[in-house]
C-alpha cells in the first residue's frame, strides 16, 4: 500500500500533541509518514507487515530533538504522562528494537498511555576532534558515511565498517559488531567515553585513555538498548586513514570441498595468530 493508503488504516494517536508543553510540542510530530516510518525496523517480519499494510501498532508521536535540553524535556514529559519512549537511530534494527510496545499485551503492558519514537537525526555533528590523541567527540545521531566524510578532513577514520543506514548512537546502544573479521570489530573497542541522558538529566563517563580503577561506566551504556537513557554523544577512538588498499582472493585446492575448507581455515588461523591483521579476512 502507499503511505496515503496505510495512513487511513493507522490508529489515531493516543496522545494529544496540542496538550503537550510548548518546549516538547515544537520538536514532536504526529504525521502519518513519520509515525509509519518510525514504527518498523528492517527485518523480514517488518517488511511483510509493510507490504500487507499491517499498521495496527504504531508510535503515537515522533520527536526530533535538536539538543540535549530537548531530549530532557521530552523524557521528563513522557515520564510524567507514562508515555513509552523508544530511541531511534537509523531504524535498521532486525530484532524489533524500534517497535512500539504491543498494545493490550498483558505480559508487556506497564500502563503506558502511548508511545513516542525519539529520533536523533538533528543531533548529527562532529563536535570536536583531538588530532593529537586521535579521538573525536561525536553526537549520537550521525550516520556512518557522514561521520567518515567529516573525519576524512583530518586524515582520520573510525576504522570499522561504514554503517550506511545506522548511527553512532545505535551502534553504542546495541553494541554493534560490524562486518570486519579482524582487528577492532566491536564498538566497545572504539569508545573512550559516552554521555547518556535521562529524565533527570545527563550522565557522562570520564574521558581516559585507559583505566584500571574498577568497572568502566561507559560499558554499562553499551548494549543498554535505550533502557538506561538516550546516548546523545560519545568520544570515539580513531586511527589514521590507510594510504593504500588492496584485496586478494586465494583458492585452496583439496581432495574435496571439506578438505579445501579445512586448508583455508588453517591458513586464516595461522595468519591471524601471527599478529598480521588485515581489515577483513574470511
Amino acid at each position: 500500500p502507499t503511505v496515503d493508503e496505510a495512513a487511513r488504516l493507522l490508529p489515531p494517536p493516543r496522545v494529544n500533541l496540542d496538550a503537550l508543553p510548548a518546549a516538547v510540542r515544537r520538536c514532536c510530530t504526529a504525521t502519518p509518514f513519520d509515525r509509519l516510518f518510525h514504527s518498523r525496523g528492517r527485518d523480514m517480519i517488518d517488511v511483510i507487515r509493510n507490504v500487507r499494510g499491517a499498521v495496527a501498532e504504531a508510535h503515537d508521536l515522533v520527536a526530533y530533538p535538536a539538543s540535549e535540553e530537548d531530549v530532557v524535556s521530552v523524557l521528563r514529559e513522557c515520564a510524567r504522562r507514562r508515555i513509552a519512549v523508544v530511541p531511534f537511530g537509523g531504524g535498521s534494527s532486525v530484532v524489533g528494537g524500534v517497535l512500539p510496545p504491543p498494545a493490550g499485551d498483558a505480559s508487556v503492558d506497564e500502563g503506558y498511555t502511548g508511545s513516542l519514537a525519539l529520533d536523533l537525526a538533528l543531533m548529527d555533528r562532529v563536535l570536536e576532534v583531538d588530532e593529537a590523541s586521535q579521538c573525536a567527540r561525536v553526537q549520537g545521531g550521525i550516520y556512518g558515511p557522514a561521520l567518515e566524510a567529516e573525519l576524512r578532513r583530518y586524515g582520520l577514520t573510525l576504522g570499522t565498517t561504514r554503517f550506511e543506514y545506522s548511527t553512532l548512537g545505535g551502534w553504542l546502544a546495541t553494541r554493534g559488531g560490524g562486518h570486519f573479521a579482524t582487528g577492532p570489530t566491536h564498538v566497545d573497542d572504539l569508545v573512550q567515553a559516552a554521555r547518556l541522558v535521562g529524565p533527570g538529566g545527563a550522565s557522562e563517563s570520564r574521558r581516559l585513555p585507559a583505566s584500571g580503577a574498577g568497572p568502566a561506566e561507559h560499558r554499562l551504556y553499551l548494549g543498554s538498548e535505550g533502557s538506561l537513557g538516550v546516548i546523545t554523544e560519545a568520544w570515539v577512538r580513531l586511527r589514521r586513514r590507510p594510504q593504500a588498499r588492496a584485496s586478494a582472493t586465494v583458492v585452496f585446492p583439496g581432495a574435496n570441498a571439506d578438505d579445501a575448507f579445512q586448508k583455508g581455515a588453517q591458513a586464516v588461523r595461522e595468519l591471524v595468530q601471527t599478529g598480521l591483521l588485515p581489515t577483513n579476512l574470511r
